[in-house]
């Protein structure tokens, strides 16, 4: 697969949590209703934390506007990276994840959070701080539970 950058490559803030870099993957095909807010969302949990980081899109060779709304969501803030060939969100996770660690290479990966959610997903402004509470203990990943169609995470 290739990929191509769009041109809202973005600055990363570099304000780190107490331990942690902090990259969330989101990879999206055919969301342009829904990808705004799960950005916005994203945003709003760094918000929550006191801390900056990076959204990564991964456009999943959508059809529609989704590469187009994901670049007016994330501003100058964020990337959005496109799958020539479309796969599954998998290998969507998968291609962001790898992106998202090369660009934090030169940091110790003991640093690094990478967290991903999906493109039509409703997330708790808290969800990177319950995810980091794990982190904080030595805990390496972390699963949760989110909203999808309308539904706040744990109403599900």
């Amino acid at each position: 697969m290739t990929a191509s950058t769009n041109t809202q490559h973005a600055t990363r803030n570099t304000q780190h949590t107490t331990r942690n870099t902090i990259s969330v993957v989101v990879p999206a095909r055919n969301e342009e209703r829904t990808i705004a807010q799960v950005v916005e969302r994203s945003f709003q949990a760094f918000q929550t934390l006191g801390c900056g980081g990076e959204v990564l899109v991964v456009n999943d060779g959508s059809s529609d506007g989704t590469a187009l709304e994901a670049a007016r969501a994330l501003g100058p803030i964020g990337t959005v990276v496109r799958m020539q060939r479309g796969g599954n969100v998998a290998a969507a996770r998968h291609f962001g994840a790898r992106r998202a660690l090369d660009q934090f290479r030169a940091i110790d990966p003991h640093h690094t959070w990478l967290a991903s959610t999906d493109a039509d997903t409703q997330v708790h402004p808290q969800w990177l701080r319950r995810q980091l509470r794990h982190a904080e203990h030595g805990i390496d990943a972390s699963a949760g539970v989110a909203g999808v169609g309308g539904k706040e995470e744990g109403e599900i």
